[in-house]
């Protein structure tokens, strides 16, 4: 069987693609396999997403909306104009790293 923590677990949504692909790796090495037992989901898109095995699913940042927002808000608590939150839309890209949790064993 699925060492105890992996059977508990369906999914796992990392900060980053980088840190999600040694996650699959080391998932791999514990023969859990992703998605049938875990879906993995990274953050950025990068390009390893993609050519990973399986092609890693991946949220999609709006990284220069970011960064200007970013520098607008430290400029504006500079000048003693705090800003409130702000929403950036970003984009599910799924691939193969991901599946239905029903079809866990």
């Amino acid at each position: 069987g699925l060492p105890e923590a992996a059977a508990l677990t369906t999914a796992l949504v990392c900060a980053d693609d980088l840190l999600a692909l040694a996650v699959v790796r080391a998932l791999a090495g514990q023969a859990v396999s992703v998605p049938r037992h875990v879906s993995v989901v990274g953050c950025g898109d990068q390009p390893a997403a993609r050519q990973a095995h399986p092609p890693l699913t991946s949220l999609r940042l709006p990284t220069e909306r970011l960064a200007a927002s970013a520098v607008d808000r430290v400029l504006a608590h500079l000048c003693g104009e705090p800003r409130g939150p702000r929403a950036l839309m970003a984009k599910l890209v799924i691939r193969a790293s991901t599946g239905p949790a029903s079809t866990r064993d």
